[in-house]
């Protein structure tokens, strides 16, 4: 520990702007000055977590039934390194979560200062060799603009914040990949850091087009370093397939459960396949000039939010060219052929080469991840902007012969360094808000009615909900699918959100409640129990329907019942109870058999008694159709049917491994070909029980006197299963890269007392 110490302390010593960098990094903790009493806070597509059990849990499963009519959410588990890590340490100090998020954000700032600090110092000692006095100012001018970029900024707003683990890291991900490439003799460590940084970074890379663009950078920054170095092609491809397999091997534990439904999963989103109206909608602002002059390329629909002037570029631009001119180094042409590679992708359908780039588009597997270019590959251009842009300042620190000049020019560095902090902390994009007491209210009395899935109108045109002042005007990911957790359905007229096969099911039932017509049948075909018109809605939100003329089709309809009134005089909203004619559990039979036990043990598990089987009988599943759904049998005295709990929340976590593995064996698994697609979304099972009687033993079934057969029986979502495997295999793949460090240390020791 001593020798740790001393070694922090020497480079602490050696680079003092490192003590700078940490007080920067917890500036934006000024956030929550006035904020501090709210228990959550969120935009976009990020909320603090509310429920800790919950949040957690929605990090263990591959499959969320709450959303969507269920779906497959095998990226979702990679949230939990570092994110769920980094905020169940802070919540075992007692952290609240909204302040654990701006933590988060300063750990990212401060990995990307002292990670483009040390790049650049390496930058210019050892690739340009204009080595100078200045060089540590130099590099903590370059890191500080890195950290408190546009772009930086730009990504808290949409919640996509998490995406800046590998913006932050890339200084580093670079500097260890071109070590690689380039030393007679790669260090085994290299690796091994790299491996521990992919697997850090898993959280953003739960982001498949994130992986996919760094993957591009990558590749582009390997064919140029071969290219201008004149370096071995092979040898170097392989080194390069080294780098490539350390970022695979530290995303095993999330990638397998993905990769195994990666089909589906990426034609989830209708709008991928809107090419012409994707690339003419979102790089309009995108041009070569705007990317230079404006901010509003990096920050589309709010471009005065963040005043990155002109004359701010102006000056990086002046040093960009003076590097280009005046330094003949090899690193100088690499990083001019990367900035044109940012620059081609960054502006996507603009010209010139237009053609070009929507070729790739249309043809190259996964390029449709650049619908939004700016967002994907707009820091690959930035960074080695500033890396031009730093080698031009360092050259002219060189030659200036005047004091005065260089003092002029340090208090311009400094200037626009605390110009674009300041401006870095001017933007206040979190919404800070607590949940209202009539929503804990409303959870209680859903409960007590035996909530199967909630109907919500009205819809947002797939847009996240948009409150007014009671929740602070937030507008984002919908706190009430964690701090609720039933299932929710919401109607979505809109073609570019997410489709699954309940989609259209649920707007053909709000069709029905506009029309005024009876919607029985396709409630119950849907497992729907509760109606929630929302009117705590902001007034300029853009809705599908008016709440207040929803409340006056429902109280006429029969097929409703027990409307109560959640909320204040001014806010709130209104929950119908569904007649029990027109409702079902979340697995339903045909008729002539009986249903009983219904038990949602977790969101990968449904389990159910059914008695008086005499004739082929139907079983649903009332989630989105997916061919990884399994039905098994279990035998007819397993304690796992006594529980009476239908609640995944309340039930006993530890069943989640006691019965599971069982599930790799085939014997006891209904018959995959009865699996087929019913009432147009859900999972369907066609159950034979002559079938059964030939292909189980007794222990499976009970044989009644007329015939009929009672089972017990277990919907399952197998890829689980892929998720416990690859957990197994990350484990002892991250065992080993751990056990090098120590093996290559007392190696090292042991040569050096040679």
């Amino acid at each position: 520990m001593q020798k740790i110490f001393t070694s922090v302390n020497k480079i602490v010593k050696n680079n003092p702007f490192i003590i700078l960098f940490i007080v920067f990094s917890f500036l934006p903790l000024t956030w929550l000055v006035g904020n501090s009493k709210f228990l959550i806070a969120g935009e976009g597509d990020f909320i603090s977590p509310i429920i800790w059990d919950i949040y957690l849990q929605k990090r263990l499963f591959v499959f969320d039934p709450i959303v969507f009519g269920g779906i497959d959410i095998s990226f979702y588990i990679s949230g939990l390194f570092p994110l769920t890590l980094f905020f169940l340490l802070l919540d075992f100090i007692n952290i609240s979560f909204p302040a654990a998020t701006i933590l988060f954000i300063s750990m990212l700032l401060f990995l990307a200062e002292i990670s483009m600090y040390f790049f650049i110092k390496d930058f210019l000692t050892n690739k340009i060799k204009t080595t100078t006095r200045f060089d540590n100012l130099i590099a903590g001018f370059g890191a500080i603009l890195y950290a408190f970029s546009p772009f930086f900024a730009s990504f808290i707003e949409p919640g996509h914040f998490i995406l800046l683990i590998p913006y932050s890291l890339f200084p580093t991900i670079i500097f260890l990949t071109d070590k690689i490439l380039i030393e007679k003799k790669i260090k085994l460590s290299f690796f091994i850091i790299l491996f521990w940084i992919f697997f850090f970074s898993a959280t953003s890379f739960g982001n498949v087009a994130i992986i996919y663009s760094l993957l591009i950078a990558l590749g582009f920054y390997f064919i140029f370093l071969v290219f201008i170095e004149k370096l071995n092609f092979f040898k170097s491809l392989l080194r390069f397939s080294g780098v490539i397999a350390v970022l695979l091997l530290s995303n095993l534990w999330w990638l397998i459960p993905f990769i195994s439904n990666i089909g589906k999963a990426i034609s989830l989103n209708s709008a991928t396949n809107a090419i012409s109206q994707a690339i003419s909608l979102n790089v309009k602002n995108a041009d070569i000039y705007k990317l230079f002059f404006s901010n509003q390329a990096v920050l589309g629909a709010q471009p005065n939010s963040y005043p990155f002037s002109i004359i701010f570029f102006l000056f990086l631009i002046t040093f960009f060219i003076i590097a280009i001119l005046k330094i003949k180094k090899k690193a100088i042409a690499l990083y001019v052929l990367m900035i044109i590679a940012g620059i081609f992708i960054t502006k996507g359908g603009q010209e010139p080469f237009q053609i070009v780039f929507q070729w790739l588009y249309d043809n190259v597997p996964g390029f449709q991840i650049f619908r939004r270019p700016v967002q994907k590959f707009y820091w690959v251009f930035y960074f080695f902007f500033l890396m031009l842009s730093a080698g031009g300042i360092s050259f002219i620190f060189k030659y200036l012969k005047i004091k005065k000049q260089k003092i002029l020019l340090l208090i311009l560095m400094s200037g626009l360094s605390i110009y674009s902090i300041v401006s870095f902390l001017l933007i206040q994009n979190f919404t800070y808000f607590s949940i209202p007491r009539y929503y804990f209210d409303a959870k209680e009395v859903l409960k007590k009615d035996n909530v199967n899935k909630v109907f919500i109108a009205p819809g947002f045109y797939g847009d996240s909900p948009y409150y007014d002042k009671s929740l602070n005007y937030y507008h984002g990911d919908d706190f009430l699918k964690t701090f609720w957790n039933f299932q929710m359905l919401i109607p979505d007229s809109s073609t570019g959100s997410l489709e699954t096969f309940q989609k259209e099911k649920v707007n053909e039932t709000m069709d029905l409640i506009r029309g005024n017509k009876s919607f029985c049948s396709s409630v119950k075909e849907q497992g729907i129990s509760h109606l929630m018109i929302r009117q705590d809605v902001f007034k300029g939100a853009n809705t599908e329907d008016g709440s207040e003329e929803l409340i006056k089709l429902l109280d006429e309809n029969k097929m409703v019942k027990n409307k109560k009134y959640f909320g204040k005089k001014e806010s709130g909203f209104t929950i119908y109870s569904i007649v029990s004619d027109c409702r079902s559990d979340v697995l339903s039979v045909g008729k002539n058999i009986k249903l009983s036990n219904v038990y949602f043990q977790n969101p990968v598990r449904v389990s159910a008694n059914i008695n008086g089987i005499k004739d082929v009988s139907d079983i649903y599943l009332n989630l989105n159709f997916d061919k990884n759904w399994k039905l098994y049998l279990q035998k007819t005295n397993n304690k796992n049917f006594n529980l009476s709990s239908r609640n995944y929340i309340s039930g006993d976590v530890n069943e989640l491994y006691e019965y599971e593995l069982s599930f790799m064996k085939k014997d006891f698994q209904i018959s995959e070909s009865s699996h087929t697609i019913g009432n147009g979304y859900a999972n369907l099972w066609k159950i034979d029980p002559g079938t059964i009687k030939e292909n189980f033993s007794k222990d499976y079934y009970i044989e009644n006197k007329d015939g009929s057969i009672d089972i017990n029986i277990i919907a399952y979502y197998s890829t689980q299963m892929l998720f416990y495997v690859s957990l197994l295999v990350q484990l002892i793949v991250a065992i080993i890269f751990f056990v090098s460090i120590f093996v290559i240390q007392r190696f090292e020791k042991y040569n050096l007392r040679k």
